[in-house]
């Protein structure tokens, strides 16, 4: 039991993480379309 909690504690990590780096990826793509468009 304790090692299934341990897995569930990492999935939740990793889940936590993963979307933090779409933020990520998502405010990355906003900020090189705003470049692009502030260059025309």
């Amino acid at each position: 039991m304790e090692l299934s909690a341990k897995d569930d504690l990492l999935k939740s990590y990793l889940d936590s993480h993963k979307s933090r780096a779409d933020r990520l990826a998502v405010c990355i793509i906003n900020v090189m379309g705003s470049m692009v468009f502030y260059q025309r």
